[in-house]
């Protein structure tokens, strides 16, 4: 797994009362799973266990065997298609049934008809691995936005270390409609009062404008700034900016206990190597989403207010505040 970079101020307990948001979540990195290999982790506040089968597919499942309750992310092994509990070498399929009891002479109506292993749908994009959790057992209801230029020849992908957070997924995607924060948190000259469209499970903004920059030697360079922005679902934003340079970031969000959320960043940008002034201006445009650049500060600055903030349910706002409460009446929907 990706190490984690922790914020460690204290904060108070019990800060929040919603449950985890149904959704598409990131797990992993693609390649972080090897065929054969079978890793405990935890999100959404219990142990699953993951593993990729002889034919590349990853499953993914509750960590305890039905049958007497051995650990299956402990000793336990892939067997072509199957997951192989360590105790009794009972055999699970990708759908929770147990397929194979080497030592039974038949298997019960039980085993047989009906999943016996919790498991939850996994999918793989953008050479990312992908769990859709809701805690009902509904089905996905959408699809994981393709992000092309994860496989787009001549693009290059940086991912940054996790960061973990003791929030919950609203309140970091909330600041993206939070306008007047820019300024005081990240150093943005005037706060950006952007609308966005909501559609179902969807958000987006789209701006544009002529914008002033310097290069690494201090030259100014004009040029025109846009943003397209998408939210699917509370644990997935892609954001296409370009600013001289292009450059895709895959944000993503994704609840590991009930308040406590890891946020990733994975940076997409056309190879630049041979253009020394482009590459050191799409360094400076990752610095600024996520450490300090002169008097930009990317997300690192939020992490103290997230770690020790509350959530009021009635904020007291003023016209300047931003469409908090538009925002949060679209996320309330994933709670339901």
């Amino acid at each position: 797994m990706t190490s984690l970079l922790i914020a460690r101020e204290s904060a108070p307990e019990q800060r929040y009362s919603f449950p985890v948001p149904y959704g598409w979540y990131r797990l992993m990195l693609s390649d972080e799973l090897q065929v054969g290999e079978v890793q405990t982790v935890r999100f959404f506040g219990q142990e699953w266990v993951l593993f990729r089968d002889a034919n590349q597919k990853v499953g993914m499942f509750e960590p305890h065997c039905p049958h007497l309750g051995a650990h299956l992310g402990v000793g336990g092994k892939v067997d072509g298609e199957l997951l192989r509990c360590p105790f009794h070498n009972w055999g699970f399929d990708h759908q929770g049934f147990c397929r194979q009891i080497p030592y039974a002479r038949s298997l019960s109506p039980k085993l047989t008809h009906e999943p016996v292993l919790k498991g939850l749908p996994v999918i793989e994009a953008n050479r990312m691995i992908w769990a859709w959790f809701h805690r009902d057992g509904t089905a996905p209801m959408w699809e994981v936005p393709n992000v092309p230029e994860a496989r787009a020849p001549g693009w290059l992908t940086r991912h940054d270390p996790a960061f973990e957070i003791r929030t919950i997924a609203q309140e970091i995607a909330e600041n993206s409609v939070d306008a007047a924060h820019l300024k005081y948190v990240h150093g943005q000259e005037a706060p950006l009062d952007v609308g966005s469209c909501y559609t179902g499970h969807l958000r987006t903004t789209a701006l544009s404008g002529p914008m002033s920059i310097e290069d690494s030697q201090g030259q100014p360079i004009e040029c025109e700034f846009s943003v397209d922005f998408e939210q699917s679902g509370p644990g997935i934003q892609v954001v296409r900016l370009s600013r001289h340079v292009s450059l895709v970031m895959l944000i993503t969000i994704t609840p590991v206990e009930a308040e406590l959320t890891h946020l990733q960043f994975s940076f997409l940008h056309p190879d630049y190597g041979d253009d020394p002034i482009r590459q050191a201006l799409v360094d400076d445009l990752i610095q600024e989403q996520i450490g300090e650049r002169g008097q930009y500060v990317g997300v690192v600055a939020d992490l103290p207010i997230w770690n020790n903030k509350i959530y009021h349910h009635r904020p007291l706002l003023c016209d300047g505040d931003g469409k908090i409460m538009e925002f949060r009446r679209w996320f309330s929907q994933f709670y339901e």
